[in-house]
């Protein structure tokens, strides 16, 4: 058993049995389990993928501005939906 490790890739010899792996992603928040079944005398693999990060919203807007000017901010996406600001 592998507790608390953070390999990438992670490589552990286990005995024969039926596994869990628990996989964390900081920038996910969120973990995915992977069940599996080591075989004796074989090599298994057990890879878990965290699927792309996607921004909730994005602003189309200057990069900069001077100090005290206006500036036009015409789109906002949030989740995949587009709406104006005005």
């Amino acid at each position: 058993m592998v507790d608390d490790a953070s390999d990438n890739p992670l490589v552990a010899e286990l005995a024969e049995g039926a596994y869990v792996a628990t996989a964390y992603s900081v920038a996910h928040e969120t973990a995915i389990e992977a069940t599996f079944v080591a075989i004796a005398g074989g090599t298994n693999m057990v890879e878990v993928v965290f699927p792309e990060i996607k921004p909730t919203a994005s602003l189309i807007a200057p990069d900069s501005a001077p100090r005290g000017s206006t500036i036009q901010v015409s789109v906002v996406r949030v989740f995949g939906t587009t709406c104006c600001l005005s």
